[in-house]
């Protein structure tokens, strides 16, 4: 198989062999640096989405579908939870997940390590969208998004961390909306980490906007953004205006902080907030994120 070419799954094609294609990545030594989107329903995806692992491919697929093939959400209540996972490392995590995929239509996870089980956490009712970022031989880690419905496109970009040298995934999906012409856009990122100054992250953050600039249209992007500190947010919420998004807020905020920020957003626009949460877990260093929206 090419590295840096997305897989298109086949129909019938199960978590089992998905979970083959990235053990022979790593074996063959290439997931060490991987660029490879996996979109999929289990058992079964139909019609295939489309697939980018680069900002111009990206920007190139987005758009490009219609809605009725692969279903829509319901633009009147749209339930997203975004949560950073902290690689699974608690065996608590699973029993916290499992409600999240059965009470919302868009799940993000941020430090997911890719799993046959974690694939098949969503049954028949999820579709898992899975953009690697971080690989050793023993795992795959990245970011996940689970829907509802078929995303019409899906599209990997990675960055590397200035210092480890270790790469940072970002997943975009596109979805269509019900009564509406125009498609959702949303954004899963995990941003770079470890760095002196801005300029790697606002890399990132410019790499995401130039992906998107072409859909003028409903857009969330969501994750963990590690602003540990002032600067970053300031840069954050300059860049989110810039698209013209507006940041969630949340009554009882139970969010991460470290150096008195917040280091996991949601941001949306052209969306009304019908609803946001936050709830405290033990199973992750992060708390889980909750809104609805609608058109």
């Amino acid at each position: 198989m090419e590295v840096g070419v997305p897989v298109v799954l086949p129909n019938r094609v199960t978590c089992k062999s998905l979970l083959g294609i990235v053990a022979a990545l790593c074996l063959a030594g290439c997931a060490l640096q991987p660029s490879s989107s996996f979109s999929a329903r289990i058992p079964q995806t139909h019609p295939p989405a489309s697939l980018a692992d680069d900002v111009t491919r990206c920007r190139d697929v987005l758009g490009k579908h219609h809605a009725p093939e692969h279903g829509s959400l319901d633009s009147t209540a749209i339930r997203l939870v975004n949560w950073n996972v902290q690689k699974g490392s608690t065996p608590q995590w699973w029993a916290d997940l499992e409600p999240m995929l059965q009470a919302n239509h868009l799940a993000l996870l941020q430090e997911a390590a890719f799993s046959e089980r974690l694939a098949d956490a969503g049954g028949e009712r999820m579709f898992f969208s899975f953009a690697p970022g971080f690989a050793t031989r023993r795992a795959t880690t990245g970011v996940v998004t689970f829907s509802r419905i078929a995303p019409l496109a899906h599209c990997n970009l990675s960055v590397r961390e200035p210092w480890l040298g270790t790469p940072k995934a970002t997943g975009i999906t596109e979805f269509g909306l019900s009564g509406s012409d125009t498609t959702l856009v949303v954004v899963n990122i995990h941003a770079v980490n470890f760095a002196f100054g801005l300029a790697a992250f606002q890399a990132q953050l410019t790499s995401v906007s130039d992906a998107v600039q072409g859909h003028r249209g409903p857009m969330i992007i969501s994750g963990d953004f590690n602003t540990w500190r002032r600067g970053r947010t300031l840069a954050l919420t300059r860049w989110a205006e810039s698209l013209g998004l507006s940041a969630v807020e949340y009554r009882r905020d139970h969010r991460v902080r470290i150096f008195g920020q917040h280091l996991d957003q949601i941001y949306v626009r052209a969306l009304t907030v019908v609803a946001s949460s936050t709830e405290a877990e033990t199973s992750s260093d992060h708390n889980p994120m909750y809104v609805t929206l609608q058109l």
